[in-house]
């Protein structure tokens, strides 16, 4: 009697000369009738990967499946890897967070160098790929580094931390300058990081880039902003970095009452994520507010838990009654 297995090889010689050729190579993954939805395939690749090849070995091991193999399974279990136009990143993200940063005077911890200033730094903003994120750092200059002249300061290193909500966290290491920069250059310089380390779904991160600071003075301290750029590694982590689709954000035309110079508009505008679900909409101006007469663009965007904004803008047209 021939095995279930040997049946099966039989069956998907033939199957896959057909199915993996055409399916494959024209770019997309097909289900079964048992349920399985057609899917997008590696558009970018026209290799045949690796999984597709022991589908034999996956019956042996999964005695469940029935006759009709299941590609759709097979598909949501396929290793993950970044292609254009895809909804996540495996393990590697280009970073790019930009933070809202004050910083104040503060005395630098016991045994430091008197010469050496420290200025305990936070801040905070959305980053796309990682969701709400705040930023903490103390931040070092030397005002007499024995190479600078008088008025002069040096930058020096710091650890700094990247604290994503509900989350984990990132650890990373700031090289300081070798240079001397003015007083007024002091607070804007470009410093290369690496990243050290992390917790939650950020264990084992690695990576690096830099950060420039662009800030000024202010009586307590400084402030400005900080803009991290660089190459987030975080093995098998999945960063979503697709943001979520808003619909029903049509153009509307009404007509206000005779002798009104404004009329009440509503609308509805949704939104829906690959990862999230329904996304929260945010619309200005608001739906229920008074529209004049003539045109107003209303402009809508979404937030996913990731960081990842979706944007959309409609007209409304509010029409003079008729004399």
């Amino acid at each position: 009697m021939t095995s279930r297995s040997q049946h099966l090889r039989i069956t998907l010689t033939a199957a896959a000369a057909i199915t993996g050729s055409a399916l494959f190579l024209s770019g997309y993954w097909v289900g079964t009738a048992g349920g399985g939805a057609t899917k997008p395939a590696l558009r970018d690749s026209h290799a045949v990967p690796d999984w597709f090849l022991d589908i034999a070995d996956y019956y042996d091991r999964n005695p469940e499946v029935t006759h009709e193999f299941d590609f759709a399974s097979l598909y949501d279990s396929r290793p993950r890897t970044h292609v254009a136009g895809s909804t996540t990143d495996t393990g590697t993200l280009a970073l790019r967070a930009v933070f809202a940063m004050a910083s104040s005077d503060a005395a630098c911890p016991p045994g430091t160098p008197p010469s050496i200033e420290c200025h305990p730094r936070q801040g905070s903003g959305v980053v796309p790929g990682l969701g709400k994120v705040s930023e903490s750092y103390v931040y070092r200059v030397d005002r007499y580094a024995p190479t600078c002249r008088v008025n002069t300061y040096r930058v020096l290193g710091y650890a700094a931390r990247l604290n994503v909500a509900g989350k984990g966290e990132i650890k990373l290491a700031v090289d300081g300058r070798p240079e001397c920069f003015s007083s007024a250059d002091v607070l804007n310089p470009t410093q290369p990081f690496t990243i050290t380390g992390g917790s939650g779904a950020y264990a084992g991160a690695s990576g690096n880039g830099t950060l420039h600071h662009d800030a000024h003075f202010t009586p307590g301290g400084a402030a400005g902003e900080d803009t991290w750029v660089g190459t987030l590694v975080v093995a098998g982590l999945e960063f979503d970095v697709t943001a979520p689709t808003l619909s029903e954000a049509v153009d509307k035309t009404v007509r206000a009452p005779r002798g009104a110079k404004r009329v009440r508009v509503s609308y509805k505008v949704t939104a829906r994520d690959e990862i999230d679900g329904v996304a929260p909409v945010s619309c200005r101006p608001r739906s229920g507010s008074r529209f004049k007469i003539g045109r107003t663009v209303v402009s809508c965007s979404a937030l996913d838990k990731s960081g990842n904004i979706g944007t959309a803008r409609f007209r409304i047209t509010v029409v003079g009654a008729r004399r």
